[in-house]
């Protein structure tokens, strides 16, 4: 979340729709997520299980990608495909006229970032920092 809070939107929205996964907690928000949450001055809200029309713009930029993005690609590694995937968004994706809305996703969302608040001065304490396991540092 952080990493697309301060890298993509360079600005703390009012809130986020999150999907409904067991990362973040289920039935409610888990305590470091909710901690999170706070520390920023945002509310996350959770998708409703089960329920694809509740976040039906994440469904349709996903089936948007499957057809215009993937095919004949190939990728050596997964921050491969996240670099081209940006490179995609950035040139491709957001800067063409939306069908529907009749204008380019990027005007969109450089007029809703207008709304948001500033990052904070510092960085959030955000998941587990340091993986390695206990017996390894001896």
């Amino acid at each position: 979340m952080w990493q697309l809070i301060e890298r993509d939107f360079k600005a703390v929205p009012d809130r986020l729709v999150w999907d409904r996964e067991a990362g973040i907690g289920k039935a409610r928000l888990c305590e470091p997520v909710a901690a999170f949450a706070g520390a920023i001055g945002t509310k996350i809200v959770q998708a409703p299980p089960r329920d694809p029309e509740s976040k039906g713009i994440v469904e349709r930029t996903n089936g948007y990608m499957k057809r215009s993005f993937f095919p004949g690609r190939h990728f050596s590694n997964p921050q491969d495909v996240q670099d081209q995937l940006d490179e995609w968004f950035s040139t491709v994706a957001n800067t063409r006229t939306h069908a529907t809305l009749k204008t380019r996703p990027i005007d969109l969302f450089r007029t809703d970032q207008q709304s948001m608040r500033p990052l904070p001065p510092y960085t959030p304490t955000i998941g587990i920092r340091d993986l390695t396991p206990w017996w390894w540092t001896r």
